[in-house]
């Protein structure tokens, strides 16, 4: 009996230990499981906030300038969730996670911290300063037990202080351990343990890109499509596109290896490439100036590009004592460069004239331009009627000035401007192909209107809302970021997928099935 109750004794002990060990186990899931969701709660409303800044162009709050899309908040410095505004010190982008900013709530792991941020500097907001696109590569990186390379940020739930941690001081070190206290761009992961219990959730470039892609695409059709749509509305044709490859420049190359004034349209012709995005396009020569009709006397004018455009003077001199009447000039001007860059169609407010020592000004002018040639030029053609009233003994010579107005760039190509400024400014430009029917660049035989492809037309496939495929004029493909390669580079494939990297057949698709095998946005200029 004493064995039986011995044995009884020790079997219970056993079972009572175990289930207490089981229960602590318990506990422990429990909390990893509570600080897991709320850095997961985090990750979603960071990822959130960049997607949200890559759609939306101003809100209420007029110091909150939303042009960079994929942009995330500075750490913030307590527990307040306000980002600060400033961390382009390695010291300021690890901190708490500024939760209001993001408009989460106050996110705490299961120990009741406020959850810890750490930021890769290229991709804080800091317009002007850093330049985010599809390129752009995370910084940050993480070791140990779950390693993870090009991470863009870090969520960190920094657990129940550990001997020697004072949290009544604003440390780092007393939240975070290892080489996640160090202030390097390198975390780590590992067990928790007595001397390390940092949980961590990366937010990968992949991660963000997913997310914030499909709105820089989305903007790109409703802010950048337009400025194609009105070129055409105004020189009857699309500018030529840029090349893609050069013998002199590597693919669409970064800001080493391809300024963006190299973005220029090329008259050979090219039907595909990039956006002629260059601010080199005012070139002027010019047929000089002539009479056309009318008493009065012209001599041979001079003629020059100037900084302000095409200028010629010349004389006019009367015929007896009749003085000049209804004297008609004609200058010509040729915008050689028109069709290679984005720029407006003078008109004739963009003309002035200066009459020197005349009673009498011109009484009419008229103004045209041709239609882009097939080298992408125009010419502009001025028409003036002057009327001078001068006895023979005075008439003298008189000098009549007429000055072209420069090819002034769209907005289009300025990071400035309000509309398209962010996608100048953060270059997503290289990541953005065009492609246009031959019939409808300089020097095309289609008719301006109606907008129907007839000829060498394009097609577009996947893209669900429309029910013909086959009859575009002009599309832009948004790359995305890189799926295969690496960038810069001068093959096509290192930026587009599938259809998308035989461009020569004019044949082109919408993303389809997984994000990982395709992520090329189809936006459709015309029809």
């Amino acid at each position: 009996m004493i064995a039986i109750l011995t044995l009884f004794a020790l079997v219970t002990s056993y079972l009572v230990v175990n289930g207490l060990a089981r229960t602590q186990a318990d506990v422990n899931v429990e909390r990893n499981r509570r600080s897991l969701q709320a850095m997961q709660e985090a990750k979603a409303a960071l990822i959130i906030y960049a997607a949200s800044r890559a759609w939306t162009t101003r809100v209420s709050d007029p110091l909150i300038v939303n042009d960079q899309p994929g942009a995330l908040p500075c750490p913030a410095s307590n527990n307040l969730g306000n980002d600060p505004g400033n961390c382009a010190t390695a010291s300021t982008r690890i901190g708490r996670l500024p939760w209001k900013t993001i408009r989460a709530v106050d996110l705490r792991d299961a120990s009741g911290e406020v959850l810890w941020y750490a930021l890769s500097a290229n991709f804080r907001k800091a317009s002007g300063t850093t330049v985010i696109n599809s390129d752009t590569q995370g910084t940050l990186s993480v070791t140990g037990t779950s390693p993870a390379s090009n991470v863009v940020a870090i969520i960190i739930a920094p657990g129940a202080p550990l001997s020697g941690q004072n949290r009544l001081v604003n440390s780092v070190a007393n939240y975070l351990e290892g080489s996640n206290a160090g202030g390097t761009d390198t975390f780590v992961t590992g067990q928790s343990s007595e001397t390390f219990n940092d949980q961590i959730v990366v937010i990968t470039q992949a991660d963000l890109m997913a997310m914030v892609e499909p709105a820089v695409a989305a903007r790109i059709e409703r802010d950048i499509k337009p400025e194609l749509i009105s070129y055409l509305s105004s020189w009857g044709r699309f500018p030529f596109p840029a090349k893609f490859n050069d013998a002199s420049l590597v693919g669409p190359g970064n800001s080493a290896t391809r300024a963006r004034d190299a973005y220029a349209g090329d008259a050979t012709p090219t039907t595909e490439g990039l956006l002629p995005l260059t601010t080199l396009v005012n070139s002027w020569s010019g047929g000089g100036i002539s009479k056309i009709s009318g008493t009065g006397t012209v001599i041979p004018a001079t003629c020059a590009t100037v900084a302000s455009g095409y200028r010629c003077t010349f004389d006019v001199k009367n015929e007896g004592d009749g003085g000049i009447s209804d004297l008609r000039v004609q200058m010509l001007g040729n915008a050689d460069k028109a069709g290679l860059g984005f720029v407006y169609k003078p008109t004739v407010t963009d003309v002035t004239k200066t009459l020197n020592g005349a009673t009498n000004n011109f009484i009419s002018q008229t103004y045209s331009v041709g239609t882009l040639t097939p080298a992408g030029a125009a010419t502009i053609t001025y028409l003036g009627t002057i009327n001078l009233s001068c006895p023979s003994s005075t008439c003298g010579t008189w000098t009549v000035q007429i000055t072209f107005a420069d090819l002034i760039t769209r907005p289009i190509v300025s990071s400035t401007d309000p509309t398209g400024g962010w996608f100048i400014k953060n270059e997503w430009f290289r990541q953005t192909y065009y492609s246009v029917a031959p019939d409808y660049l300089p020097g095309g035989s289609a008719p301006f209107l109606p907008l129907v492809c007839v000829t060498n037309c394009l097609t577009v496939n996947k893209l669900s809302f429309i029910t013909t495929s086959n009859d575009k004029i002009a599309i832009l493909i948004f790359s995305g970021r890189a799926l295969s390669g690496s960038r810069p580079s001068s093959s096509l494939s290192s930026y587009l997928e599938g259809e998308n990297q035989t461009p020569a057949d004019r044949i082109f698709a919408h993303r389809s099935g997984s994000i990982l095998s395709s992520n090329d946005s189809a936006i459709v200029v015309a029809p």
